[in-house]
């Protein structure tokens, strides 16, 4: 009896003296019908079990159905159902992609497996699959909080991985961190050792990580020497610390006396000149050291004001200024001991009317009714108007009048 498919042949000996043989070639032999499933390395029969092996995360295997005759024979490749059975660790059931007669399994988080199929009445698993840690390929960055507050320092976390996210824990390289923020205060460039087993939390008590620019920042760390293998925890958001101080954002005002000026913009900032918008309702005074007729009006211009208030979700709040006395007064704006200033500049009004004063400068009075004595000393006066100074003359008596 045959068992071996394929093309056989039946050679006969003699046993006697002069031993004579003779051959039987040519013989086709049917494989029988199959009585297994085996899951195997190659769709035609030509490869081998699927037996117990490591494989590194990251790569892959491809498992046939193979259905073989009780001798062992390749009787057909067939359609199976898949199935991951015996997990341990992070091996999950999409690691396994079935597409009827075979199916692969990648290898992405460390663990164990086997794999099983159902092909008609028969059934069969490969050996215990293993899945290994890879290459490192990228760090992961975590841990700093957000929300953050500016100028707090925070823990940072990062760790060696590869390509699926497997922690190498026999990660020692130097890595040198980053950030969108130009005035953070990050650590210095840290070598992992054997006992980081793959992962380091830098602490905010050791070494501080700081954020200190409001907004939508980001951490970066990456290896020394290398290009590909970084990590970045980006969406970290930074609001700003508690008011330190005012600042007047608008430009310094030109203003005609008597005319309302363009709008002042007064803005609240913590110590990092962020805007800040959290704090509670700030109401601050306003003030003028001019010796004129002067105002503050509401940005509006309907009413006169003497304070502004920037209220909580806000970090600006404006107001307007008006003043009857040319020259370059100071305005002020005070909440508690947070106090800005801002030289504005009123230039006259155009003329309405003349004066004969006492003064070229403008600072004297009208020349009041008076009788001159004949051979008193010249009376010199001057025709002005606002604060300028338009003509002069001297008024002298004429003698014996």
């Amino acid at each position: 009896m045959l068992k071996t498919a394929g093309t056989q042949s039946i050679t006969a000996t003699s046993t006697g003296t002069g031993p004579v043989t003779g051959t039987q070639s040519g013989i086709a032999v049917a494989h029988a019908t199959a009585d297994h499933v085996r899951i195997e390395t190659a769709a035609d029969g030509s490869g081998g079990l699927i037996t117990a092996r490591v494989l590194s995360a990251g790569s892959t295997l491809t498992a046939y159905a193979v259905t073989r005759d009780p001798f062992g024979n390749y009787v057909d490749n067939v359609t199976a159902v898949w199935t991951l059975t015996n997990k341990t660790g992070n091996v999950a059931d999409g690691d396994m992609a079935g597409s009827g007669t075979s199916a692969i399994f990648t290898a992405r988080l460390t663990g164990t497996a086997t794999i099983h199929a159902v092909a008609g009445g028969f059934n069969a698993d490969s050996g215990l699959i293993t899945v290994g840690v890879g290459v490192v390929s990228r760090l992961s960055v975590s841990g700093f909080t957000t929300p953050a507050t500016a100028g707090i320092a925070h823990d940072i976390t990062v760790t060696a991985q590869d390509a699926s996210g497997n922690t190498i824990t026999s990660y020692t390289g130097t890595i040198h961190f980053t950030s969108l923020d130009s005035l953070a205060v990050l650590p210095s460039d840290y070598t992992f050792i054997a006992g980081d087993n793959g992962t380091k939390t830098i602490t905010a008590t050791t070494t501080a990580t700081t954020l200190k620019t409001a907004g939508t920042q980001s951490i970066t760390a990456a290896q020394v020497g290398s290009t590909t293998i970084t990590g970045t925890q980006s969406g970290i958001i930074v609001n700003a610390a508690p008011t330190s101080k005012l600042i007047i954002t608008s430009s310094a005002q030109t203003l005609t006396a008597g005319v309302t000026s363009n709008t002042i913009t007064v803005q609240r900032q913590d110590q990092y000149n962020n805007p800040n918008s959290t704090d509670a309702d700030l109401t601050a005074t306003l003030a003028s050291n001019s010796t004129g007729t002067r105002s503050f009006r509401n940005d509006g211009d309907t009413t006169d004001i003497t304070t502004i208030t920037i209220l909580t979700g806000h970090s600006t709040a404006a107001f307007k200024y008006k003043d009857t006395k040319a020259g370059t007064p100071t305005i002020s704006v005070t909440a508690g001991s947070l106090t800005i200033t801002q030289l504005e500049t009123v230039n006259h009004a155009d003329a309405g009317q003349i004066h004969i004063e006492t003064l070229a400068t403008g600072l004297g009075v009208i020349v009041p009714a008076q009788s001159i004595a004949a051979g008193s000393a010249p009376l010199t006066v001057t025709a002005s108007h606002g604060i300028r100074s338009v003509t002069s003359s001297i008024i002298s008596p004429l003698p014996g009048r």
